[in-house]
């Protein structure tokens, strides 16, 4: 079982403090990505693509970074379609709730601080690792954001006792103007370049609600898109949210993240119908990390 020997590895990864951190775009091999996902730290926190690919055989690659705004999505999926011409995108909904100023970022902006100094030695090496075709995964190269595609691992465990964070009050919490008008370039975005636009929210007890579920449910059928709402579906997803927390209820674990991910291939499979690349030689360097990724979880480095 894939979280047999989990919590063995101590607090996970000392991450950079939030203000600190520009990661967010990943530089894959050209025309290998099939599903592109933009979001928050909730995102990169919960959604683990080497599983995904285990589980389903979908490549999947996360361009997140901390307080993430929509604006700054968007730069990245255009930086995205430049290269690959992914089936679908999934939007981390806790974006259209930002209240932070919205980034007026270019291009150029935006490529210069995914270079900034205080990257760690795995993100300065990045983009020459995916230039390395080929090039050899062991289980030393875990737990590492160039092999696991954006996900960011932590195996820390905050205990909760769960509140009814979802109750129905029957309110409705309006998605601003600004954040509305942003989140449809992002579909008109994909609408041009091919690809289908997937609503998603991960489980997290300190920013959402029902009346925020209710605001991104009207939102996404008024343009006819599914959202997928998590934290209506613990017991669907076997998620026990006491230990799926590293912190306050606001971000996953990897248990919380392998049942999501678990969760989330199986809808992505229904609803899409992706084919599943294992057996691709072009995608190799995937199935070996995620043997690799399986072996470091369960200890047998």
């Amino acid at each position: 079982m894939l979280l047999i020997g989990v919590l063995l590895f101590g607090n996970g990864l000392p991450w950079q403090r939030a203000a600190d951190d520009p990661y967010a775009f990943v530089p894959e091999p050209e025309n290998t990505v099939q599903i592109a996902c933009v979001g928050n730290s909730d995102l990169y926190s919960g959604f683990v693509p080497p599983v995904l690919w285990g589980n389903q055989g979908y490549s999947a690659t996360v361009y997140a970074s901390a307080r993430q705004s929509l604006t700054k999505s968007y730069a990245l999926l255009e930086r995205v379609f430049a290269t690959q011409s992914p089936e679908l995108v999934v939007l981390e909904t806790d974006m259209l709730y930002d209240h932070n100023p919205q980034e007026r970022e270019t291009p150029r902006v935006l490529a210069r601080q995914t270079r900034a100094k205080h990257l760690g030695q795995d993100m300065r090496n990045l983009a020459s690792v995916f230039r390395q075709t080929g090039a050899q995964v062991t289980p030393g190269d875990f737990p590492s954001i160039r092999r696991t595609h954006g996900y960011r691992y932590s195996t820390k465990v905050t205990r909760l006792a769960m509140p009814d964070y979802m109750a129905d009050t029957g309110e409705r919490e309006q998605i601003s103007a600004e954040n509305r008008k942003a989140a449809d370039r992002i579909l008109q975005l994909c609408r041009e370049n091919g690809a289908q636009l997937l609503l998603v929210e991960l489980p997290t007890v300190t920013s959402w609600n029902a009346a925020r579920h209710r605001g991104v449910a009207e939102f996404a059928a008024a343009r006819e898109l599914e959202f997928l709402d998590l934290n209506l579906l613990y017991d669907q997803m076997g998620l026990d949210g006491a230990v799926a927390f590293r912190d306050a209820g606001n971000h996953l674990n990897v248990i919380g993240a392998t049942a999501v991910t678990a969760y989330l291939g199986r809808y992505i499979a229904r609803q899409y119908r992706l084919p599943d690349l294992r057996g691709n030689s072009r995608y190799a360097n995937r199935q070996e990390e995620w043997v690799c990724y399986r072996r470091f979880v369960n200890g047998n480095v």
